[in-house]
């Protein structure tokens, strides 16, 4: 009966269980222009570094609507499904045009 509680309050846990990875904390973790930030330099540098690496992927590799579930498994649903055609046919279009 140590689990029931009497004073009615929810129990949260430990605080140290959930912390993020060192550089995987959330966008507004750090402000890059701060000066009371104590971020290193070098921390700076790789997190810049790194957001330039994914804008570039991001750039040559348009996103798969169907990426999400075909890495998990899962089927596609319908809705990304016809998301994929149409990037399809707006593609074949450009190429037909010249622009793509």
């Amino acid at each position: 009966m140590s689990n029931i509680y009497h004073d009615n309050e929810q129990r949260t846990s430990k605080r140290g269980a959930d912390e993020p990875d060192r550089f995987e904390r959330g966008d507004n973790a750090h402000q890059l222009l701060d000066g009371n930030d104590n971020m290193s330099l070098g921390n700076r540098l790789e997190k810049v570094e790194k957001k330039e690496r994914e804008e570039e992927e991001e750039q040559q590799n348009p996103v798969d609507p169907t990426k999400a579930a075909m890495d998990q498994g899962n089927e596609p649903s319908r809705g990304a499904k016809i998301d994929k055609e149409i990037m399809e046919e707006e593609q074949e279009y450009l190429e037909r045009k010249g622009k793509a």
